[in-house]
């Protein structure tokens, strides 16, 4: 019994797999590439739409964990953002916008067009969450430039203070040597007494 719960643990750690890694699912998805999306049965297009929206979820909760992770920083959620694939420039998708351009929406099949609504979707939200990104980029690359602007300031002051500090050492050399010049140059007075007469 012992060994059964054992390989039953051990197993289940290597079973386990994200919804994108399904094998199923992969071979959908090379079949898709190879031949297209209309190479798909009925029920394989059902698993298809099926799996792919697994795995949108389950990437969208994978992102939402890693910024909300206190261990993740913010240089490793942009990284990851920029990461995922487009989901507007997916070949399907594409072909399909530009049949319905070419010949309207009623050359679409069922199948057709709901792929096209999923990728739509898909495409509509990354671009959303594209325009964020850019705009927190902006913000981020100004607060550099203020803390750069700030920096060369504190430099400068710095440099200046450097300057004034160094002007104040050469004055005071100078009035020292002035003082030894005076000192050496000045010939000592010597008092001679009184002499009355």
């Amino acid at each position: 019994m012992k060994i059964f719960i054992t390989i039953f643990i051990i197993s289940s750690f290597l079973i386990s797999q994200t919804p994108c890694e399904n094998p199923y699912y992969l071979k959908l998805l090379s079949k898709i590439e190879e031949s297209g999306m209309s190479s798909l049965t009925e029920r394989e297009f059902d698993s298809y739409n099926r799996y792919e929206g697994n795995c949108v979820r389950f990437k969208r909760e994978e992102k939402n964990s890693k910024k909300n992770s206190v261990l993740n920083t913010e240089y490793n959620i942009q990284n990851n953002l920029k990461v995922q694939s487009n989901p507007c420039d997916d070949q399907t998708f594409t072909e399909l916008k530009y049949q319905i351009e070419k010949n309207g929406l009623s050359s679409l099949s069922d199948r057709d067009w709901k792929y096209f609504q999923l990728k739509s979707g898909e495409c509509s939200e990354y671009q959303k969450n594209n325009k964020i990104e850019k705009k927190n980029e902006e913000i981020e690359e100004a607060l550099i430039q203020i803390e750069k602007q700030k920096l060369a300031q504190e430099n400068q002051r710095i440099r200046n203070q450097e300057a004034n500090s160094q002007r104040i050492l050469n004055i005071l050399g100078f009035l020292v040597f002035l003082w030894w010049i005076n000192d050496v140059l000045t010939p000592e007075k010597t008092e001679f007494p009184e002499i009355d007469l």
